[in-house]
């Protein structure tokens, strides 16, 4: 969803392949932009294998 030139536009999209969890650990410096992640883990991690995404398939604007 966006502002474009003073009109709301939600657009959907669609993601197709293979889905498959994960383990992942995030390291972000505590000062740094992305600090308020510092000591915090993901709650779900998944990978998208051989994906392909289709963008504006309903595009509805205000």
């Amino acid at each position: 969803m966006q502002d474009l030139d003073g009109r709301v536009t939600l657009s959907h999209n669609r993601v197709i392949g293979r889905m498959a969890g994960l383990r992942a650990a995030w390291h972000f410096p505590e000062n740094g932009p992305l600090g308020y992640l510092s000591g915090r883990r993901p709650v779900l991690t998944i990978a998208v294998h051989d994906a392909a995404i289709i963008f504006g398939m309903d595009v509805r604007r205000s």
